[in-house]
């Protein structure tokens, strides 16, 4: 996730790369190395990812977590398009649409078991962030591994999905 930080963070501190035969290159004096003094994360996340702040969802609804989330980025003037519950229309075939938003928020904590944080591009445009809920269903003496979405975030722009996938992923600790 902080590749996508580091690739649009470097390029705004340090700009485009130079042609070998620019006059800055021939004269070191002018050019000013960049240097990381402190721990990457902190360097390259941008101001408003330090307004995130851990927020513990055990024991509130999908409905209630997803409404913190939308309240918490658009606090942090990076509001994307919509945050919405997965399964929108409360479909019982939760395997199909994701989980209904008035179940507990799942424990990703415990043994196979997990939240997953996903950027992809959009069907129609923009980018989603998705979180899925990833756990292993025993079967016997074996298994799968099953997914259920479980809350979709929309922007407009790679740069925006990323800034605000950090955002939630260190709001919800998945990171």
């Amino acid at each position: 996730m902080n590749v996508g930080i580091l690739a649009f963070t470097a390029k705004h501190f340090m700009g485009p790369a130079l042609p070998a035969h620019h006059p800055s290159k021939a004269a070191p004096s002018k050019v000013r190395p960049f240097l990381f003094s402190s721990p990457m994360s902190e360097l390259l996340e941008p101001q408003v990812l330090h307004a995130s702040t851990t927020f513990d969802p055990a024991g509130k609804t999908i409905r209630h977590v997803v409404n913190h989330i939308e309240r918490a980025l658009r606090q942090s003037e990076i509001e994307p398009e919509w945050v919405d519950a997965a399964n929108l229309v409360g479909d019982p075939n939760e395997d199909y649409f994701g989980l209904v938003d008035t179940r507990d928020w799942p424990d990703g904590g415990a043994p196979r078991r997990r939240l997953a944080l996903s950027v992809a591009r959009g069907h129609s445009e923009g980018w989603m962030i998705q979180i899925d809920f990833i756990q292993f269903i025993e079967v016997g003496e074996a298994g799968h591994w099953k997914s259920q979405p479980v809350v979709r975030i929309k922007t407009l722009s790679r740069t925006h999905a990323w800034a605000v996938a950090a955002v939630v992923s260190r709001m919800l600790d998945i990171d």
